[in-house]
């Protein structure tokens, strides 16, 4: 997300539903976060209390699906209306092996506490699709990239000692990537029945033309 956000060259940016783990990899930029929970700006959901183009871009990692889906065009829209320069937005895609795998693992018992009800939200409203994706495409214009493989980040539905055990190794890994590789090595263009997420980045026509 760093890496596609610093294309804008921002001298500000809002992380919509962040906690300020971007400001580790954004260290010149000046973020500022809103969120339900501790935050700079109290955003229980709806409209944004902030005026229109309030920051050079705002981002949103994995909050979009816990949007229902007949208010996420409206959340994207609004995320649009106070940047300057534009938005990005991740979460994961929707595939149908991916919507199955996440039924599983909620299934499972696996998960507790808040993962778990974050897992449920997403089976309640439903992971955004290709569809959708295509959706937000059409509204905003822009790119959209893929990225993962949720077989690989998923939690195993075998023991909880080893769903941890393999959530810390891929943690690591994509560490690795973020620090190592530029994001054009680890994204793509093409989404497959394994992808894990998506990032729509819609960028402004700041000249008018």
């Amino acid at each position: 997300m760093a890496d596609l956000a610093n294309r804008f060259r921002p001298g500000s940016l809002l992380d919509v539903g962040g906690e300020g783990i971007l400001t580790l990899f954004m260290k010149r930029v000046e973020i500022t976060t809103a969120n339900i929970k501790e935050a700079d700006i109290c955003y229980p959901g709806g409209k944004l209390p902030l005026e229109d183009e309030s920051f050079d871009v705002v981002v949103s990692l994995d909050t979009i699906e816990h949007h229902p889906k007949d208010r996420r065009m409206a959340f994207l829209e609004d995320l649009y209306r106070v940047s300057r320069r534009g938005i990005i937005v991740c979460g994961p895609i929707g595939t149908p092996e991916h919507c199955v795998h996440e039924k599983e693992v909620f299934d499972s018992g696996v998960l507790s506490g808040v993962s778990r009800d974050y897992l449920g939200q997403h089976l309640e409203f439903g992971l955004p699709g290709s569809g959708e994706v295509s959706e937000m495409l059409r509204l905003l214009g822009g790119h959209v990239y893929y990225q993962g493989d949720f077989r690989e980040i998923g939690a195993s539905t075998e023991a909880s000692l080893l769903s941890y055990l393999s959530l810390s190794v891929q943690t690591l890994k994509n560490i690795s990537l973020d620090l190592l590789w530029d994001t054009a090595k680890h994204v793509s263009e093409d989404c497959g029945p394994y992808t894990n997420r998506f990032y729509l980045v819609s960028e402004k026509d700041v000249n008018g033309i």
